[in-house]
Protein backbone atom coordinates (compact mmCIF):
# COMPACT_ATOMS: atom_id res chain seq x y z
CA UNK A 1 0.00 0.00 0.00
CA UNK A 2 2.75 2.44 0.88
CA UNK A 3 4.66 1.63 -2.29
CA UNK A 4 1.61 2.39 -4.45
CA UNK A 5 1.00 5.64 -2.57
CA UNK A 6 4.59 6.83 -2.76
CA UNK A 7 5.02 5.96 -6.44
CA UNK A 8 1.70 7.57 -7.38
CA UNK A 9 2.27 10.62 -5.16
CA UNK A 10 6.04 11.03 -4.52
CA UNK A 11 5.47 13.87 -2.04
CA UNK A 12 3.47 11.51 0.20
CA UNK A 13 6.62 9.80 1.50
CA UNK A 14 7.84 13.10 2.89
CA UNK A 15 4.38 13.85 4.31
CA UNK A 16 4.23 10.43 5.98
CA UNK A 17 7.75 10.87 7.35
CA UNK A 18 6.87 14.30 8.77
CA UNK A 19 3.61 13.02 10.29
CA UNK A 20 5.47 10.09 11.84
CA UNK A 21 8.21 12.40 13.12
CA UNK A 22 5.67 14.71 14.74
CA UNK A 23 4.02 11.69 16.31
CA UNK A 24 7.37 10.45 17.68
CA UNK A 25 8.06 13.91 19.12
CA UNK A 26 4.59 14.02 20.67
CA UNK A 27 5.06 10.57 22.26
CA UNK A 28 8.50 11.64 23.50
CA UNK A 29 7.24 14.86 25.07
CA UNK A 30 4.42 12.94 26.77
CA UNK A 31 7.01 10.58 28.27
CA UNK A 32 9.24 13.48 29.32
CA UNK A 33 6.32 15.23 31.02
CA UNK A 34 4.99 12.14 32.76
CA UNK A 35 4.84 12.18 36.53
CA UNK A 36 6.10 9.30 38.65
CA UNK A 37 3.28 6.90 39.44
CA UNK A 38 2.89 4.77 42.50
CA UNK A 39 2.21 1.27 41.24
CA UNK A 40 0.72 -1.66 43.08
CA UNK A 41 3.16 -3.59 45.22
CA UNK A 42 4.23 -7.04 44.13
CA UNK A 43 2.45 -9.80 45.98
CA UNK A 44 4.65 -12.03 48.07
CA UNK A 45 5.21 -15.07 45.93
CA UNK A 46 7.40 -18.03 46.84
CA UNK A 47 8.51 -18.37 43.21
CA UNK A 48 10.50 -15.64 41.41
CA UNK A 49 8.82 -16.61 38.13
CA UNK A 50 5.11 -16.19 37.45
CA UNK A 51 3.22 -19.48 37.12
CA UNK A 52 2.72 -20.55 33.52
CA UNK A 53 -0.66 -19.91 31.97
CA UNK A 54 -2.17 -22.82 30.11
CA UNK A 55 -4.03 -20.53 27.69
CA UNK A 56 -0.86 -19.03 26.19
CA UNK A 57 -2.34 -19.04 22.66
CA UNK A 58 -5.25 -16.88 23.81
CA UNK A 59 -2.84 -14.30 25.26
CA UNK A 60 -0.71 -14.47 22.10
CA UNK A 61 -3.75 -13.75 19.90
CA UNK A 62 -4.86 -10.86 22.12
CA UNK A 63 -1.38 -9.35 21.90
CA UNK A 64 -1.18 -9.89 18.15
CA UNK A 65 -4.57 -8.33 17.45
CA UNK A 66 -3.83 -5.43 19.80
CA UNK A 67 -0.54 -4.69 18.03
CA UNK A 68 -1.88 -5.13 14.49
CA UNK A 69 -4.86 -2.84 15.14
CA UNK A 70 -2.82 -0.25 17.06
CA UNK A 71 -2.42 2.89 14.90
CA UNK A 72 0.46 4.05 17.10
CA UNK A 73 2.44 0.92 16.23
CA UNK A 74 1.83 1.49 12.52
CA UNK A 75 2.89 5.14 12.72
CA UNK A 76 5.96 4.18 14.74
CA UNK A 77 7.10 1.62 12.15
CA UNK A 78 6.35 3.95 9.23
CA UNK A 79 8.39 6.73 10.87
CA UNK A 80 11.20 4.30 11.60
CA UNK A 81 11.22 2.84 8.09
CA UNK A 82 11.26 6.24 6.42
CA UNK A 83 14.46 6.93 8.36
CA UNK A 84 16.11 3.63 7.43
CA UNK A 85 14.72 2.95 3.95
CA UNK A 86 14.77 5.75 1.41
CA UNK A 87 14.30 5.62 -2.34
CA UNK A 88 13.20 2.66 -4.42
CA UNK A 89 13.21 -0.74 -2.74
CA UNK A 90 13.98 -3.88 -4.73
CA UNK A 91 11.57 -6.85 -4.59
CA UNK A 92 14.08 -9.03 -2.67
CA UNK A 93 14.48 -6.24 -0.11
CA UNK A 94 10.69 -5.92 0.21
CA UNK A 95 10.46 -9.67 0.85
CA UNK A 96 13.30 -9.50 3.38
CA UNK A 97 11.63 -6.60 5.19
CA UNK A 98 8.27 -8.40 5.05
CA UNK A 99 9.81 -11.42 6.78
CA UNK A 100 12.10 -9.51 9.13
CA UNK A 101 9.50 -7.12 10.56
CA UNK A 102 7.07 -9.71 11.96
CA UNK A 103 9.90 -11.98 13.14
CA UNK A 104 11.76 -9.20 14.92
CA UNK A 105 8.53 -7.85 16.42
CA UNK A 106 7.56 -11.32 17.66
CA UNK A 107 11.05 -11.86 19.08
CA UNK A 108 10.95 -8.51 20.87
CA UNK A 109 7.52 -9.01 22.43
CA UNK A 110 8.23 -12.64 23.37
CA UNK A 111 11.49 -11.58 25.05
CA UNK A 112 9.75 -8.77 26.93
CA UNK A 113 7.00 -11.14 28.06
CA UNK A 114 9.52 -13.71 29.29
CA UNK A 115 11.66 -11.14 31.07
CA UNK A 116 8.69 -9.42 32.70
CA UNK A 117 7.36 -12.72 34.00
CA UNK A 118 10.22 -12.57 36.53
CA UNK A 119 8.92 -10.81 39.67
CA UNK A 120 12.32 -9.40 40.70
CA UNK A 121 12.94 -7.78 37.33
CA UNK A 122 9.40 -6.42 37.25
CA UNK A 123 9.86 -4.83 40.69
CA UNK A 124 13.17 -3.28 39.63
CA UNK A 125 11.61 -1.83 36.50
CA UNK A 126 8.78 -0.35 38.55
CA UNK A 127 11.32 1.36 40.81
CA UNK A 128 13.03 2.98 37.80
CA UNK A 129 10.01 3.41 35.52
CA UNK A 130 10.04 7.20 35.68
CA UNK A 131 13.70 7.44 34.66
CA UNK A 132 13.14 4.91 31.87
CA UNK A 133 10.14 6.91 30.61
CA UNK A 134 12.25 10.05 30.50
CA UNK A 135 15.15 8.35 28.69
CA UNK A 136 12.78 6.85 26.12
CA UNK A 137 11.05 10.20 25.73
CA UNK A 138 14.37 11.86 24.94
CA UNK A 139 15.23 9.13 22.42
CA UNK A 140 11.84 9.53 20.68
CA UNK A 141 12.18 13.33 20.51
CA UNK A 142 15.70 13.01 19.06
CA UNK A 143 14.56 10.37 16.55
CA UNK A 144 11.59 12.50 15.47
CA UNK A 145 13.82 15.54 15.12
CA UNK A 146 16.28 13.54 13.01
CA UNK A 147 13.43 12.42 10.73
CA UNK A 148 12.30 16.04 10.29
CA UNK A 149 15.83 17.25 9.53
CA UNK A 150 16.40 14.43 7.06
CA UNK A 151 13.01 14.91 5.39
CA UNK A 152 13.49 18.63 4.88
CA UNK A 153 16.95 18.32 3.32
CA UNK A 154 16.96 18.78 -0.46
Amino acid sequence: GLRWLTTRFPWSLQAIALAGALFLIWMGTQALRSAPQAGPQESASPSPVAPPDTAWHRHYLIGLVTNVLNPKATLFFVALFTTVVSGPVSPPMMIALGVWLPLSTFTWFASVALLLSHAGLRAGLRRHAHQLDRMMGLILVLLGTAVIVRSLQP
